[in-house]
C-alpha cells in the first residue's frame, strides 16, 4: 500500500477486500464464479484479519485521499466492509472518522467514494438508528433524517473561520446525488412532502452527537435543505422528463451537447413533484425573502414544474401568488444569481400552452414597466428634456402605463425659462449637489439597469412595450439610457492635466468621488449589455420573420454576377441602435488616460489623475472591449455579402477605431500579464477580460480578419501566463482551421512588430563618463533586453509548433505559404528601410531577425524545391548586401546570425561568383526594394497622428521612451467625441483628449515582385476598408539602428 506504482496499491487493497466481498456474496446467495467453485468460503474466518486491519487502518484511511481515483475507490470499499463487519466499532480515533466523513462532501472525490463515505455519516446519525424505525410516521421520520443530514453538513461547513456567506452550499448537491445512488435511502430525496416539512420545521442544527452546532450552523442548515430540494427536483425532472424540458430556456449553443435517451412522457412522478412545489413555493419565497442564498435556490424551482398543473383550477391561487412573489423578489434583489434564476423562471412561465400564460405575461409586464419608470425617474434630473420626451410618448390611458408612471410624470418639472437642460448644472458636476446622495442615485440606476438587462437576456422585451403613436417604446428607452450614460461619461472624461494656468479649474471639474465613479462605471457596463441584448433581439426577430440565415437564403454565391438587389437601408431600428451603441463605445474608449511617456513630458510636468479615476477609466474600457467583441460577432463582416439590404447595412465593416482603441488599451496593460512568473488570480482575470473578447472577435471574423490586430493578439502566446497562452493557443487553432495562410501571415506581423519594438528599446548609455551605479543600471538593462529577445525566439518556436505535429503540416495550404513566409522574413531582415520607407537604418541591422525566422527551419528542410528557391533568394539578398558600399559597417553579430540561419536551414554558403555582383545590379535591386511593401500594409491601415504630440526634444532616456510610446500609438485610429448616432460620419472632437489625423498614402510602400501573397496561387489580398482596423507600424528610433549622418 506504500508502493509508488498505483497498480501495486490497488492490488494490495483489493487483496484485503476480496475475503469480505466473498463472504458477503455468499450471505446474499449470489452464485459463485466457475473459477471460485472450489473455494471454501464457509471456512473463511474474517476475525483473523483483526491484527492486519489494526496495523494498516491508518494507511487504508489515507488511501482514500490518494491522487489516483481508482485507489480511492478500492480503499473506501475496504473501509465500508470494515464498518459493516464491526471492525471499526472500537475505533475511537477521531482523525480517522473525520477523514472518512469529509470525503462525503469533497469535490475531489469520485461519486462512488462520496456515496460510500456518506454511509459512514449516516451510520453515526441517531435519526438512522434501526431502533426508532416504525415508532413514527414515515413522512415525519424522513423529515427528521433529512434534518439530521443537513445539520451534519452545516456543522462540517461552518466548523472554521469561513464567513457564512463564503461557505460552499453547492456541495449539498453531492449529498442528494449520493442518496439517489443508495437503494435503501433513495426515497429521502423523492419524498417532497418530507423535504418541505424539514424546511418548514426550522429546527436548530446539531452535530452527529446531537449537540447544538450554533447560530451560523442554523443558517447554513436552512440553506442546505433548500439547496437539497432544488437539486433533488432537478435530478428527478432530469430522470423522468425529456432533456429539452430542462433546457427550454437555454441558448442551444450553451446547452449540454451530450445526447441522452429521450423520455416518452413526463410521468406521474413529475406531476406529483410539481403539485407539491407549487403549493409550497409561494410561502417559502415569503419566508426566506431576506436570505439571498436561499431565495436564489427557491427562485429556480418554477422552471422544473410541469406546465399542465398550472391549468388546474384548484392551483390557480397558488400560481398567482407564485408569480407575484417572484416579481417582488426580482424588483428588490441585487444579487446576480438571484436575478438570473428569477428572470429565467419568470420568462419560462410565460411560455407554453398552459392556461396561465396571460397572467404570467401581465406580471412580467408590470416588472418591466416598473423598471422602466425607475430608470427614467432616476436619470431624469440629469436631462429633463430627454426624460420628458421619454415619458410623454406613453399614453396615460394606455394599458402599458402603470400608476407609478402617471404619478411620476405629473411631478416632472420643466426646465428654467431661457435655459437649456443640457447646459444646466447636473448632480454629477455641481458642488452643491455632491455627496452620498449622488452615489446612492447612481447606484440605484446601476441596479435597475442591471435588472432590466437580466430580463433582456432571457426574453424579448419588445413584447412588453406598446408602440404608441408609431413610436418604438423600447428603442426610445434604449436611447434614453444611452444619452444618460453619455452625459455621465463626459462628466468623468479624463482631461489633459499638464501644467497650465487653468489646471486647477480643470482638475476641479473631474469627478473624483470613488463611490460615484464606481456606480457610474457599473451603470455603463450594464447599459452597454442592455442595448446590445435589445439590438440582438430585434436582429433575431428580423431574421426569423424574413426566413434569413437559418436556411442560408441570404448568402450570395461569389461566382454569380453582382446584379442582384443593390438597394440599401439607411434607417431601421436595428441600424439606429447599432449606431448608438457604437457612439457610446467610442466614448467609453475615450476615457483612456495617457501616461507620462505618451504625453511626451517628464513626470514632473504632468498632474496625476487619482487612482479612482484611473480605475474607472480601466473599468469602462474593459466593459467596452467585451461589448465591442460581441457587436463584431453579432454583425460580422460577412454580412456585407448578404442578399438582404438590411443585413448588408448592419455589417460592421468600419470597426477600425474601436479595434484600435481596444488594442491601445491592451498594449498599455499587457505588462501586467508578465509581472509574475507564477500567474496570480488577478492576472487570470486580466487575461480573460482583455484577451478573451479579442480572441472571440478575431476567431469569428477571421475570414476577413486583420493580420495586424491578430499580430498584437498572438504575441501573448508565450510569456504572458498560462491563461493567456491557453486563450491564444485555442484561438490559433480556430484561425488555422478557418484560413491557415492568413494565420501564418499574422504570425509574421506579430514577430515583426515585436522585433521592431525590441530594436527601439535597445538600452543606451547617455553619459560619456558613467558612474558605477549608471554602469550597473546599463548592464541590467542590457540583460533585460537580451531576455526579451529570448522570449521573442521562444514565441517563434511556439508559432512554428502550431503549424503541425510530428513533422507534418496540419493543412496542405501551408506548404506553399511557408515559402512566401520565409522569403518575406528574409526580405525584411536584409531591408534597411524604416517604417516610412526611408533609407535610415544601418545596413544589416535587422539580420538578427533571422534567428527568429530559423525556428521555422524544420518545415523548410524537408521540401527540396522550397529549399532550392529559398537558397536562390537568400544568395541574391546576401550578394546585394556584400556588394553594398557600406558592407564594412555591418556588425559581426549580425553576420553571425546570417551564417547561423544558413546552417539551420541547411543552405550552402554564398559562392564567390555570386558575391561579385556588379554595382549596377545592386542599384536595380535597391530600386525594387523601394517599391516593396510589407504584406500587412495590404490590410488598409490608416496612418493617424499621435493622440498627443510629443513636446520634448531632449535626448534623455525619458524623452526616447516617450518617443517610442508615441510611435506605438501614432498609427492607432483616434476616436472622435462620439455623441452622434453614426460614428463613421462623426467629426466632432469637442470633448476628445486626442485628435484624429488624416490618412497619408505618400509614405506607404507598394508590394514588390518578390513579395507576392504568401499563398502564391491565391488572389491578391483585399485592401481598403476590408481590414481597416489598426495601424501598428513602428518606426525604429534606437541610436544603434540609425545611420550616422
Amino acid at each position: 500500500m506504500h508502493d509508488k506504482d498505483h497498480h501495486v496499491r490497488v492490488a494490495a487493497l483489493n487483496g484485503l477486500l476480496q475475503p469480505f466481498k466473498k463472504v458477503q456474496d455468499a450471505q446474499e446467495g449470489k452464485e459463485l464464479a466457475p473459477a471460485d467453485e472450489f473455494l471454501m468460503i464457509d471456512k473463511i474466518d474474517l476475525s483473523l484479519l483483526e491484527n492486519v486491519i489494526g496495523k494498516f487502518l491508518s494507511r487504508i484511511t489515507l488511501s482514500i485521499k490518494d491522487p489516483k481515483p481508482e485507489v480511492q475507490e478500492i480503499a473506501m470499499k475496504v473501509l465500508l466492509m470494515l464498518l459493516k463487519n464491526g471492525f471499526l466499532d472500537d475505533c475511537e480515533d477521531d482523525e480517522i472518522w473525520d477523514t472518512i466523513n469529509q470525503r462525503a462532501l469533497s469535490e475531489r472525490a469520485s461519486p462512488s467514494v462520496r456515496r460510500d463515505a456518506l454511509y459512514f455519516v449516516l451510520d453515526q446519525l441517531e435519526a438512522f438508528d434501526d431502533d426508532n424505525e416504525g415508532s413514527e410516521s414515515s413522512e415525519r421520520k424522513r423529515a427528521q433524517q433529512l434534518d439530521a443530514i443537513a445539520s451534519y453538513a452545516a456543522h462540517a461547513m461552518t466548523n472554521g473561520p469561513v464567513p457564512i456567506d463564503k461557505i460552499k452550499i453547492e456541495v449539498a448537491d453531492f449529498i442528494v446525488q449520493s442518496l439517489r445512488e443508495m437503494p435503501e435511502h433513495r426515497a429521502l430525496v423523492t419524498d417532497w412532502s418530507a423535504m418541505l416539512r424539514a424546511i418548514k420545521d426550522d429546527k436548530s442544527a446539531t452535530t452527529a452527537h446531537n449537540v447544538k452546532a450554533g447560530d451560523r450552523a442554523d443558517v447554513a442548515k436552512q440553506r442546505i435543505l433548500v439547496r437539497m430540494l432544488a437539486c433533488a427536483a432537478q435530478e428527478e425532472v432530469g430522470a423522468v422528463a425529456d432533456e429539452s424540458f430542462l433546457n427550454s430556456d437555454v441558448d442551444p449553443d450553451m446547452a449540454d451537447s451530450c445526447e441522452k435517451a429521450k423520455k416518452a412522457s413526463m410521468g406521474r412522478e413529475h406531476e406529483t413533484l410539481s403539485i407539491a412545489l407549487l403549493k409550497a413555493l409561494p410561502n417559502l419565497l415569503l419566508k426566506f425573502k431576506g436570505d439571498t442564498d436561499v431565495i436564489s435556490e427557491l427562485a429556480c424551482l418554477p422552471r422544473f414544474l410541469v406546465p399542465t398543473v398550472f391549468s388546474l383550477p384548484q392551483r390557480k391561487q397558488d400560481f398567482m401568488s407564485l408569480i407575484k412573489n417572484l416579481g417582488e423578489i426580482y424588483l428588490s434583489s441585487s444579487n446576480d444569481d438571484t436575478l438570473d434564476k428569477t428572470a429565467r423562471s419568470l420568462s419560462s412561465l410565460c411560455k407554453g400552452n398552459h392556461a396561465r400564460v396571460t397572467e404570467s405575461k401581465a406580471q412580467l409586464r408590470k416588472v418591466v414597466v416598473e423598471l422602466r419608470d425607475r430608470i427614467v425617474e432616476l436619470m431624469s434630473p440629469d436631462d429633463s428634456t430627454i426624460a420628458t420626451s421619454a415619458m410623454s410618448v406613453v399614453n396615460s390611458e394606455s394599458e402599458f402605463a402603470s400608476k407609478s408612471s402617471k404619478r411620476r410624470s405629473g411631478r416632472k418639472k420643466s426646465p428654467k425659462a431661457g435655459a437649456s437642460p443640457a447646459t444646466e448644472k447636473t448632480s454629477l458636476t455641481d458642488d452643491d449637489t455632491r455627496g452620498s446622495s449622488d452615489a446612492d442615485t447612481e447606484y440605484s440606476i446601476f441596479l435597475n439597469v442591471k435588472r432590466l438587462r437580466f430580463l433582456a437576456k432571457r426574453c424579448d422585451l419588445s413584447e412588453f412595450f406598446d408602440d404608441t403613436n408609431n413610436v418604438n417604446q423600447l428603442e426610445l428607452l434604449c436611447n434614453f439610457v444611452c444619452d444618460g450614460l453619455k452625459s455621465r461619461l463626459r462628466a468623468c472624461k479624463p482631461l489633459d492635466l499638464r501644467m497650465n494656468d487653468d489646471e486647477e479649474t480643470a482638475a476641479e471639474k473631474l469627478i473624483d468621488d470613488a463611490d460615484v465613479l464606481a456606480a457610474i462605471g457599473k451603470s455603463v457596463n450594464e447599459g452597454l449589455q442592455l442595448i446590445l441584448c435589445v439590438t440582438g433581439w430585434f436582429f433575431f426577430k428580423y431574421q426569423e420573420e424574413n426566413d434569413l440565415v437559418k436556411n442560408k437564403k441570404d448568402l450570395v454565391d461569389n461566382t454569380e454576377e453582382d446584379d442582384d438587389d443593390d438597394s440599401s437601408v439607411d434607417d431601421h431600428v436595428i441600424l439606429r441602435l447599432r449606431n448608438r451603441l457604437l457612439s457610446l463605445l467610442e466614448l467609453c474608449f475615450s476615457q483612456y488616460i495617457l501616461s507620462a511617456d505618451e504625453h511626451g513630458d517628464d513626470d514632473t510636468t504632468v498632474a496625476k489623475h487619482s487612482d479612482e479615476q484611473i480605475a474607472f477609466a480601466d473599468y469602462v474600457q474593459v466593459a467596452a472591449g467585451k461589448t465591442t467583441a460581441d457587436l463584431r460577432i453579432l454583425f460580422p463582416k460577412e454580412l456585407s455579402d448578404a442578399d438582404s439590404p438590411l443585413l448588408r447595412a448592419v455589417a460592421l465593416q468600419e470597426d477600425g477605431r474601436l479595434v484600435g482603441a481596444f488594442v491601445r488599451f491592451i498594449t498599455a496593460k499587457e505588462h501586467l500579464f508578465r509581472e509574475n512568473e507564477i500567474e496570480a488570480k488577478e492576472n487570470k482575470i486580466m487575461s480573460q477580460s482583455l484577451l478573451l473578447p479579442m480572441a472571440r472577435a478575431i476567431a469569428n471574423n477571421w475570414a476577413r480578419g486583420n493580420r495586424r490586430e491578430a499580430g498584437v493578439f498572438l504575441r501573448h502566446i508565450a510569456s504572458s501566463g498560462s491563461t493567456a497562452t491557453s486563450i491564444v493557443s485555442s484561438t490559433v487553432d480556430s484561425m488555422k482551421k478557418e484560413d491557415p495562410v492568413r494565420m501564418l501571415e499574422s504570425q509574421m506581423a506579430s514577430l515583426r512588430q515585436s522585433y521592431e519594438n525590441w530594436v527601439d528599446e535597445e538600452p543606451d548609455m547617455e553619459n560619456e563618463f558613467p558612474s558605477e551605479e549608471e554602469m550597473k543600471e546599463f548592464e541590467e538593462a542590457e540583460e533585460r533586453h537580451r531576455e526579451q529577445f529570448e522570449q521573442l525566439e521562444h514565441r517563434g518556436t511556439q508559432f512554428s509548433k502550431k503549424l503541425g505535429v510530428f513533422g507534418k503540416l496540419s493543412d496542405s495550404r501551408l506548404r506553399p505559404a511557408l515559402n512566401g513566409f520565409i522569403r518575406e522574413g528574409i526580405r525584411f531582415s536584409f531591408s534597411n528601410l524604416d517604417s516610412n520607407g526611408e533609407d535610415t537604418l544601418v545596413l544589416g541591422s535587422r539580420l538578427s531577425f533571422l534567428s527568429i525566422l530559423s525556428k521555422y527551419s524544420s518545415w523548410i528542410k524537408k521540401d527540396k524545391q522550397t529549399k532550392k528557391e529559398i537558397q536562390t533568394f537568400m544568395d541574391q539578398k546576401e550578394s546585394e548586401l556584400r556588394a553594398h558600399e557600406e558592407f564594412g559597417d555591418v556588425h559581426a553579430d549580425d553576420l553571425a546570425a546570417l551564417d547561423a540561419f544558413r546552417k539551420d536551414l541547411g543552405l550552402k554558403n554564398l559562392s564567390k561568383a555570386l558575391s561579385n555582383l556588379s554595382v549596377a545590379r545592386v542599384t536595380v535591386a535597391s530600386e525594387i526594394d523601394d517599391e516593396e511593401m510589407d504584406d500587412e500594409a495590404s490590410d488598409g491601415v490608416n496612418e493617424l497622428q499621435s493622440p498627443v504630440a510629443s513636446v520634448s526634444s531632449r535626448t534623455s532616456k525619458a524623452s526616447r521612451a516617450s518617443s517610442r510610446a508615441s510611435s506605438r500609438v501614432s498609427s492607432l485610429p483616434a476616436l472622435p467625441e462620439g455623441d452622434k448616432e453614426s460614428p463613421q460620419d462623426s467629426d466632432s472632437d469637442e470633448d476628445s483628449h486626442f485628435s484624429a489625423g488624416s490618412s497619408s498614402n505618400k509614405n506607404k510602400k507598394r508590394k514588390s515582385q518578390t513579395q507576392t501573397t504568401y499563398d502564391e496561387n491565391s488572389e491578391e489580398e483585399d485592401s481598403g476598408s476590408e481590414d481597416s482596423s489598426i495601424g501598428l507600424g513602428y518606426s525604429q528610433k534606437g541610436k544603434k539602428a540609425r545611420r550616422s549622418k
